[in-house]
């Protein structure tokens, strides 16, 4: 089936919208031309047909503007289920205009079965009945549901329409996408969220604004929360624990070249960290002993949040690149490709992108490299800087995204934006300078002793700065010596705050051959 458009689908919408409105205003005209004349039964019928099509008229739009997910079924507004219609109809037209309590909600629910009920009993005839249908119905009944039926009838009529400007609404797929959780849909359609869209006069857009900031508050205080038990976990005296668990990872460096015999000393020094060279010398196993103070519900998490900080401590310890495999097609997107004329295979690349030949490096893990990543390591454990936190994260972000460019993807720009904004962020909070001092010639009179050219760590950090600070900035393109330098700059400011923070001197320099 051809995929609509957005504009069709408002057209469909409107269309659908139309024969709800005209098939319950017949129904209801239906009913109040049958009621007192006998058959207050097939009148009551008529007024219930009628509230379920005007039920559907509240949840016709999203429905079919529903972005179906993968594996995932969408929400069932209930089209298919008369009592979910009816309740629609009951609750739809009160939507933002007044707060909908809990006791509202089950009584709404109530009334919206009651109909059903009232309307199968009354059609139906069941073996232990003693009155025929039509005797099942009063007539003061009939007149309320007429009543009800005809106020909900002219609140659909105003409520409901879509015009062509309507096509892009990304509030309501957001709030469409909310439903989905069984826990956010019992919130949003509760007493609390309810009463706010009150409080907004029934303003959909300020509404959905303050859903989504509850909501990112919420996100941002279950972060801290965790991530302060994983700090507790990991600070956790290791003599005062029994093994419980042990996690393996397979790291992939095109990079370093890695021999099993370099492994050895880190392994002794570690119980619970364990080094193994791969079957290709060019993968890395991690083995992590976790103890029995990690909870089981905590394990998967708390195996992310330690694999992750390694991973960037031998990042920027060894240089080079070490990250978990991404399956990507990093210069071809052919499986073949034939010369015909010549009847010969050729290959063809693109323009570089995030690809090095490693291979004419020829870079050697060391036992120095090890130590480093040993000592970066055991800072990052027992950091409880959050800006530091921060900015290891964004250069984790930088890692991932290198890892997953290729032929399909380039993220040369996203990952720069990231790696300058880890570099300024840590400069800032850990560097004394003022507000009059030169950024560059602050980080660099840090760094020096690993840094040869003064020139061109200014050009990169410049350079990666104005892209930090505007997205379309394109002095040139963005070449690959850029992001490797600046994630070596990274590793450098990194390593020297690591240092001045467990030796407790901020004036220490490090030295290493300058790049």
């Amino acid at each position: 089936m051809k995929k609509m458009t957005e504009k069709e689908k408002i057209e469909q919408y409107m269309r659908f919208r139309t024969n709800c409105l005209k098939n319950a205003e017949e129904a209801f005209q239906s009913a109040i031309h049958l009621a007192g004349k006998g058959v207050n039964h097939i009148a009551y019928h008529l007024l219930v047909l009628a509230l379920e099509e005007i039920g559907k008229v509240f949840v016709g739009y999203t429905i079919i503007t529903r972005t179906e997910k993968w594996g995932k079924p969408s929400v069932n507004f209930g089209f298919d289920d008369h009592v979910k219609k009816l309740f629609w109809a009951i609750w739809g037209p009160s939507f933002g205009s007044k707060t909908i309590t809990r006791q509202d909600w089950e009584s709404n629910k109530q009334m919206a079965r009651q109909l059903h009920e009232n309307r199968l009993a009354t059609l139906y005839t069941a073996i232990d009945d003693s009155l025929p249908g039509k005797e099942k119905i009063a007539a003061d009944e009939i007149k309320a549901l007429i009543s009800y039926t005809e106020d909900r009838l002219e609140l659909a009529k105003l409520e409901g329409e879509k015009k062509e400007e309507d096509v892009v609404n990304p509030e309501v797929d957001w709030l469409s996408i909310q439903l989905d959780d069984p826990d956010r849909r019992h919130f949003i359609l509760g007493e609390t969220s309810q009463h706010q869209l009150e409080e907004f006069d029934g303003d959909f857009s300020k509404w959905i604004h303050w859903l989504q900031e509850y909501y990112q508050n919420e996100k941002d205080h279950l972060t801290l929360l965790a991530e302060a038990e994983l700090k507790r976990i990991a600070q956790t005296d290791l003599n005062q624990i029994t093994a419980k668990w042990k996690m393996r990872i397979k790291i992939i460096t095109p990079s370093h070249d890695i021999r099993q015999s370099t492994l050895e000393q880190f392994n002794k020094r570690n119980p619970h960290l364990k080094l193994y060279a791969g079957a290709d010398t060019h993968f890395l196993l991690i083995e992590f002993t976790f103890g029995d103070n990690v909870p089981a519900k905590d394990l998967w998490h708390y195996g992310w949040h330690i694999s992750k900080l390694f991973v960037a401590a031998i990042n920027i310890s060894a240089g080079g690149f070490f990250y978990w495999n991404a399956i990507t097609d990093k210069t071809t997107y052919y499986e073949g490709l034939h010369d015909l004329q010549t009847n010969s295979r050729i290959k063809v690349s693109p323009p570089p992108t995030l690809n090095i030949n490693w291979e004419k490096a020829s870079i050697r893990l060391t036992e120095s490299h090890l130590d480093t990543t040993e000592f970066m390591f055991t800072y990052l454990l027992q950091n409880q800087d959050q800006v530091i936190s921060q900015a290891i994260s964004l250069y984790g972000s930088a890692l991932a995204l290198i890892a997953k460019s290729d032929v399909h993807s380039h993220f040369e720009a996203l990952i720069l934006r990231d790696l300058s904004t880890a570099f300024r962020t840590c400069a800032i909070h850990s560097l004394p300078m003022n507000s009059s001092d030169n950024f560059v010639d602050v980080a660099y009179n840090h760094l020096d002793g690993m840094i040869k050219d003064k020139q061109e760590f200014a050009r990169v950090i410049t350079m990666a700065a104005k892209l930090e600070d505007d997205a379309s900035y394109q002095a040139y393109p963005i070449k690959l010596t850029d992001i490797l330098l600046l994630k070596q700059y990274c590793g450098f400011l990194l390593l020297t705050i690591a240092a001045r923070k467990l030796n407790q001197d901020n004036n220490i320099k490090l030295s290493i051959d300058p790049i």
